[in-house]
This record gives C-alpha cells, structure tokens and sequence, in this order.
C-alpha cells in the first residue's frame, strides 16, 4: 500500500532578481518555479511576504503529493525528512551550508535518483569527478552530507544500505590555500591603521588579542563584560543566525587585556546594556555582520589581510610560542585541542589561559 508522503515546505533561492521554489512533484521529480521578483515587499529569501508566498504553493503542491511513487527519490527524501530533521536539530547556519551544497553539487546527481537504486559505485564516480574541481576539505563536506542523508534514509527503513560508506575517492584533490596568522607586529599595526575607526578596530582586536571567533566578537553584548572577563555564550553567523556558540565548551570566559580592553571601553561609553556592535536601525534587536565590517572597513585599511580569523589563529600562535605549551592556548580558544591528553585527561580551567593572556598582555604593550 502507497503512504502519504510527508510534509514539504520547499526550498527558496534567489537567483538574478527573482526568488524561485523548488520542491518535489508526486512522481518525485524535482521541480522549480518563479515565485516572485525582488522589490521592496519581496526583499530577501526569509522576509515574511517570500515566506507566506512560498506556503501558499507548497500547500497546493502537498495535497497534490497524496499518493508517491513506492520508492522515494533522494531528492524527495531530502525536502521531506532530511531537511525537515536538519531545520529542526542543527544551527541555521548549518542548515544553509547543507543547502548550498545540495543546490550546487548533489541536486543534479542525487535529485531524481531512487534511494535505492544508487550505488557505490555511482557515488565513487560522483566524488572522483568532483575530487579535482574541489579541496579535499570541500569534498569531505559534500561527502559527509551524501552520508548522511544516505545514513538517515538506512534507518529509517528506506533504502538497503548507506552506499557513502563504501564509496572511494580516486582522485586528487586541488591543494588546499595556506591560512593565514597575523604576528604581534601585524596587530599592533593594523589597529593603528584602524583608529580613527574605533569599533572596527574592537571588533579586530577581539579576534587577534582575545582570539575570538569573529561571530562571537560581534555577538558580544555590553552584560557579557564584567569581573575582568568576556563571557562567550552566543554567536551571529552570516549576518543573520543568532545562536549558540560553535560547541558547547566554547561557551566560556576569556581574560581581558589590552588593547582590547581600552577598544570596548571607548566603543561602549557609557552604555550599561545592549549589544557592544549594534545595527543601526534600533527596530532590528540584532548585531552587525561581521563580515559586512571586515569587508568595508577593515580591508581597505590593514596589510597583509588575512581575514579576521587569522586573528584567532595568529593569537594561537603566540600564545604557544609565549607558553611553550598547549593547554594555555587552549583554554583562551576555548577547545580541548587535538592530543589525547587535553582531549581525554585534562579538566578545562582558566588559570593557565589567564597566564598565558598575561604574557601575551605584556608582548603587545612592547614599544618597536
């Protein structure tokens, strides 16, 4: 007996000036259509007049998906029960990557496929195809989604096996760019170039002093500083999710110091409350974006760029160098690090990551 397939609430996507939908038909081919074109009402792919317009076609396109084919798509599997899981478990901006990828790489290969008609094989053509074009890291996440859409679909009884798991890459991938670190020296002259901009230049010193994560610097509110400390609880990615921070023992506290210290300070003013970066229409209770910052006001003026988490990175690096060890540094990260002993043995404190800000404290305020 057929089942009623699940609920879809279709994926909208802007492309040139129009907003599209996509979403499965009763035969479980996929299918795009015009939704409307961008103007004042119909401004953004989230923006309540898009979203009630998006609703009103997938309420028509559900009642007329009453009866599926026996066998779902993987492309009808992953608008009614991958997604719908994705949205309702993961980070929005999580959700959006898993999106990007879906639209630009597995849409075409996975789309119109029955679940249980794809192979290893087929996956080991797809990722050997692909490996050349991408990074190994690019790869590896195009890689883990096939998986576990595939993983997911397995448990519940929709398909025989996961035919990721066996799949090989055969194939090099292209060379991953080498990240950049900015040196003590780098920092202290970017936040020069930066002072007639003071908050650009806190939302920099955040990163490459405190070694923040630019979507926690930018998420600070004036309450989280206090007793000497920045208290990290909530990040703002890509301009407009605000959440959690990146992993649970990220949610910590970092020693203030100098200059950063002094940034906020002239940043705030005398504000008691409300976020350290705020967006300049107060009827939007939300932050800047990072990356709107870096971009306009940051670049222009500071050499080499490495981009705002090259300041965490940088920070690290220091902060190893400082310490002859790991444990300091990860603490001011906030993250267990990559060796068995922080990961399995070592109880996370804040005492040696305070030393560590200490000295790195002292290294900034060196003159030449």
């Amino acid at each position: 007996m057929r089942r009623p397939r699940k609920h879809q609430t279709g994926s909208v996507w802007f492309r040139g000036s129009s907003f599209f939908l996509r979403f499965y038909d009763e035969n479980g081919k996929r299918k795009t259509e015009l939704l409307c074109e961008k103007d004042d009402e119909h401004y953004s792919d989230t923006c309540p007049a898009v979203k009630d317009l998006a609703a009103k076609r997938m309420e028509k396109v559900n009642r007329s998906n009453s009866t599926p084919t026996e066998t779902p798509t993987v492309g009808g599997f992953w608008e009614a029960e991958y997604l719908a899981w994705a949205r309702s478990s993961l980070r929005g901006s999580t959700v959006e990557v898993y999106e990007s990828i879906w639209r630009s790489q597995l849409d075409k290969e996975l789309g119109d496929r029955r679940l249980d008609s794809y192979t290893p094989a087929d996956a080991t053509k797809f990722l050997s195809a692909l490996a050349p074009k991408m990074t190994r890291a690019s790869l590896s996440h195009v890689r883990a989604l096939m998986s576990g859409i595939f993983g997911m679909a397995t448990a519940l009884g929709k398909c025989p096996s996961n035919p990721i798991r066996d799949a090989k890459v055969l194939g090099r991938s292209k060379p991953s760019s080498e990240t950049g670190a900015y040196t003590t020296e780098e920092v202290k002259a970017a936040l020069e170039a930066l002072e007639d901009d003071p908050a650009a230049a806190c939302l920099f010193a955040l990163c490459a002093v405190q070694a923040l994560r630019p979507s926690e610097a930018i998420a600070l509110k004036v309450e989280d500083l206090k007793d000497g400390y920045i208290h990290v609880s909530r990040s703002f990615t890509r301009g407009k999710f605000l959440g959690d921070t990146k992993t649970e023992g990220s949610a910590s506290v970092v020693r203030l110091i100098e200059p950063a210290r002094s940034l906020l300070a002239k940043v705030i003013g005398d504000r008691k409350s409300g976020w350290v970066f705020p967006f300049p229409d107060p009827k939007r209770d939300r932050p800047l974006d990072f990356n709107e910052v870096a971009r306009k006001r940051i670049k222009p003026l500071v050499s080499p760029w490495h981009g705002l988490y090259g300041g965490r990175r940088g920070a690290a690096t220091k902060l190893v160098d400082l310490t002859g060890g790991l444990v300091g540094a990860a603490e001011v990260l906030r993250h267990t690090g990559g060796t068995q002993v922080l990961e399995k043995f070592y109880k996370k404190r804040t005492t040696l990551g305070d030393q560590a800000m200490g000295l790195y404290e002292k290294e900034l305020a060196k003159k030449g």
